[in-house]
């Protein structure tokens, strides 16, 4: 996964984030919930590092596929 995707799937996620937890109200005036705001209330890993963690888990589970499965010969030729 290239930087500039990264990137676009970060924007994406804040985006939907911002919707689910909403806009701050103090006195009566509306603002943004900053980036650290939103993953603070999320309690969760960015979606980028998700992605790489599960990436290197299938990785890990075409390692071990028997070497006549399609899935390994197409993912791992010279084996």
């Amino acid at each position: 996964m290239s930087r500039t995707d990264e990137n676009m799937i970060s924007i994406y996620e804040r985006k939907i984030l911002r919707f689910l937890f909403g806009g701050i109200q103090e006195n009566e005036i509306w603002s943004r919930r900053s980036n650290l705001d939103l993953y603070q209330s999320y309690k969760e890993s960015d979606i980028v590092n998700f992605i790489k963690i599960q990436r290197i888990k299938w990785a890990g589970h075409v390692v071990r596929m028997d070497g006549n499965r399609t899935t390994k010969k197409s993912s791992m030729p010279n084996q």
